[in-house]
């Protein structure tokens, strides 16, 4: 949508105009969004364009290109004011040392604040659970109105971590109570669980899993293709490590590795939400949809073993598809390989209480997001200077 404006919105008022910047590891995104109000009380909201900027630090230049980004986007859309500016950063951020987040952050939120004082609101880095509750909202939005009935529940794999949540009744399971939240959203309260593991996202458990196996010197790896070596790789690169491409010896290190994590969530961990538990199961006859790299391995398993639509995939194909990936020698430079990931994310779901033939979860082949589903919570629960 960069670039374009939304035909939901051909024509809007300046006052319903806000900015929401993502800052993510990779890179940082000011995205200007439009929010209207319903009859119904509800709010439509719609992201028209967004900005690309570079990933948070302490370097000045890096702080004058978020300014650019934002001004670059007011002037485009000929905006003198928006009615807000927020920025909020992700698990990328929340694995940062803590004075290292610390100082980003401040150090933006002084720069946002002296640049923008008429139209700054916050900056902050996300919890999990906040990712987790933003994404199930815009997950379940619909033309930009958010459909409160027969919500779906979320599970988003990102680089750095997953996140889990669904709507449950107002008296949950007593293994879950712990976790639950009472947001506000359109004038209306759910009752919801929600809950981030942080380093458990595709890159992060990967690297987890490498210096394991480097900690057991298994130099040749059987998650890795034949054409991996570390010395060459500018990206992904776990020294002293070489690809076998070897699906029997991958799926012996993966079980080794999560015995680890098992042993992790025995017993008095038992009302905290380990995955790698027994109780882990509070969901059942709710649908899911599943998204971001997780959405992303359920297309490769749907290209690998020729399936109709990557909604047709189960997790059970994700392990299917790992017998043929694990053997092949080559994998896309730069990308990050799909074997380890593949046999990995189907045990996680078989943890979480979804059978490998489990109709219950959808994937989807999208990208992750969450900005809109972050305007409308604020929108929602905080008496923000609007004129609705």
């Amino acid at each position: 949508m960069d670039g374009m404006a939304s035909s939901t919105f051909l024509a809007f008022e300046r006052q319903e105009q806000y900015i929401f910047i993502d800052a993510g590891s990779g890179g940082t995104r000011a995205h200007l969004l439009h929010a209207k109000k319903q009859g119904n009380n509800s709010l439509q909201i719609a992201k028209i364009d967004s900005v690309k900027s570079d990933a948070l630090s302490d370097e000045i230049y890096v702080q004058a290109d978020l300014v650019r980004a934002i001004n670059e986007l007011k002037m485009k859309h000929s905006l003198m004011f928006v009615k807000g500016i927020w920025l909020r950063a992700t698990a990328g951020l929340r694995l940062l040392p803590p004075e290292k987040r610390d100082t980003y952050i401040s150090d933006v939120e002084y720069l946002l604040k002296s640049s923008f004082p008429r139209e700054f609101e916050s900056a902050e880095i996300m919890s999990g659970e906040e990712e987790a509750l933003f994404e199930w909202i815009q997950q379940n939005s619909e033309d930009g109105i958010f459909t409160h009935k027969k919500t779906r529940g979320a599970i988003c794999v990102g680089g750095a971590s997953v996140q889990v949540i669904f709507d449950m009744k107002p008296f949950p399971r007593p293994n879950i109570i712990a976790f639950k939240k009472t947001p506000i959203l359109d004038a209306r309260m759910f009752y919801m669980y929600t809950h981030s593991w942080l380093g458990y996202g595709q890159e992060e458990v990967m690297d987890s899993f490498m210096h394991e196996q480097a900690k057991k010197q298994r130099f040749n790896c059987g998650c890795l293709p034949k054409n991996y070596v570390s010395m060459n790789q500018t990206k992904h690169v776990w020294l002293g490590m070489n690809g076998d491409s070897n699906f029997g010896e991958c799926l012996y290190a993966i079980e080794d590795f999560v015995a680890i994590l098992d042993a992790k969530c025995k017993s008095p961990t038992f009302y905290d939400p380990c995955v790698f538990g027994d109780y882990m199961q509070p969901h059942a006859g709710i649908k899911f949809r599943a998204t971001g790299k997780l959405g992303k391995l359920a297309y490769t398993a749907s290209e690998i073993l020729q399936l109709d639509s990557v909604e047709d995939v189960r997790p059970g194909h994700l392990f299917q598809a790992a017998k043929i990936v694990c053997e092949k020698d080559q994998t896309t430079s730069g990308k990050i390989p799909e074997c380890f990931s593949l046999i990995f994310y189907r045990a996680f779901l078989n943890r979480l209480g979804f059978s490998d033939w489990d109709d219950s979860i959808t994937f989807v082949h999208a990208s992750q997001g969450w900005v809109e589903g972050a305007l409308r919570y604020q929108l929602s629960n905080y008496n923000i200077k609007r004129d609705f």
